[in-house]
């Protein structure tokens, strides 16, 4: 069972999305804030997926530099 929405106007998670899009790339502490109040908020499933891509670009980088090293 899913857990029903966040409502669309909500100013601590606007806060955190916008830390997320102004962040550096090679930065991952926005993101991962950003699943931990999805968690905290009722939305494990959302915050799972946004840890399971900060670790997808973090394979994806090291992969690539360990290409570009060969």
């Amino acid at each position: 069972r899913l857990n029903p929405p966040i409502p669309a106007l909500h100013p601590e998670r606007d806060a955190l999305l916008a830390a997320v899009r102004d962040a550096d790339p090679a930065d991952d502490l926005p993101a991962l804030v950003y699943a931990d109040w999805q968690d905290e908020h009722g939305q494990p499933e959302h915050a799972e997926l946004i840890r399971v891509m900060v670790e997808l670009t973090k394979a994806r980088k090291k992969d690539a530099a360990s290409k570009a090293r060969r």
